[in-house]
């Protein structure tokens, strides 16, 4: 069972500058993140992305990101 979410681009952008977030990246690399994140996408998948590209450990970036995903569909 995964536990899918799609998320608003304007309230990740926001999070992520809010908390430093995927500054490692490239505008390239951050384009291709939201067009995954448009399509849906799981906590974890979200965390691993932002992990990629930011300066901050996992469990920290997990835990910033949780509220986002606090109502999510469940798709088999």
């Amino acid at each position: 069972m995964y536990y899918i979410k799609k998320i608003e681009t304007l309230d990740l952008c926001s999070l992520c500058n809010k908390h430093d977030l995927f500054t490692c990246g490239n505008n390239t690399q951050y384009a291709k993140m939201f067009e995954v994140v448009n399509k849906g996408i799981t906590k974890r998948e979200l965390g691993y992305l932002l992990y990629l590209c930011s300066d901050c450990g996992l469990d920290k970036i997990m835990d910033i990101i949780h509220p986002l995903f606090k109502n999510v569909s469940i798709y088999s």
